[in-house]
């Protein structure tokens, strides 16, 4: 993973011909099933259910009525299913990223989210917050759980781009994306709560 500009280099076998360079190319990363994830599944719903019952969340966030967020200190819970999510989601974060070069992967922020009948939340980005993500811990998959990333290109169907990328809400699913990307979470049309917790990382080489 690079941050120097890309030098446009090459020419092909006739000068004259078009060519087509790849300029920017925004990765998603995802693991469609966290290892253990089965055997912590129920303590981590019951946890975090319990946490909604006196845990008012953080009331300017991004929820619509229907939909809870908790704190964004999640990583700091005394729980022994919290404990195991915050190491399953940060050593799945290296292992992806370390490819890209990335040796360590911190939290900075991590929170629950628990959207009921009719819960949703507004599109919104994470800031200058490089990495951001999610990991659904229960969710109809009966129903339209979608989590909608969109591109930030303002007229990409010009460049035969999509205008989306949308992920359904499967259980133990885990994905990484960059931060300052828009992204809105549609309604829960379920009576089945769906519960997710998002988090913000920081990195280094």
């Amino acid at each position: 993973m690079s941050g120097e500009a890309k030098e446009v280099a090459g020419v092909a076998a006739d000068p004259s011909a078009p060519q087509t360079t790849s300029m920017f190319v925004l990765p998603m990363f995802r693991v469609a099933k966290i290892g253990g994830f089965d055997q912590n599944k129920d303590g981590l719903v019951q946890a975090l259910m319990n946490r909604r019952e006196f845990d008012k969340g953080v009331p300017a966030s991004t929820a619509v009525s229907g939909a809870w967020q908790s704190k964004p200190d999640l990583h700091k819970w005394e729980n022994l299913h919290i404990n195991w999510l915050v190491s399953a989601i940060e050593r799945n974060a290296r292992e992806i990223l370390a490819p890209q070069g990335i040796k360590k992967v911190e939290t900075v922020e991590m929170w629950a989210n628990i959207n009921l009948r009719g819960g949703w939340n507004l599109a919104h980005d994470h800031g200058a917050h490089p990495l951001t993500g999610i990991l659904h811990v229960q969710a109809d998959e009966k129903s339209d759980s979608l989590l909608e990333i969109f591109n930030p290109l303002p007229v990409p169907h010009l460049y035969g781009l999509p205008s989306a990328v949308r992920l359904k809400a499967s259980p133990g699913q885990f994905a990484l994306w960059p931060g300052p990307l828009k992204h809105t979470v549609w309604p829960n049309l379920s009576d089945v709560p769906r519960i997710s917790v998002g988090f913000n990382f920081v990195f280094g080489f």
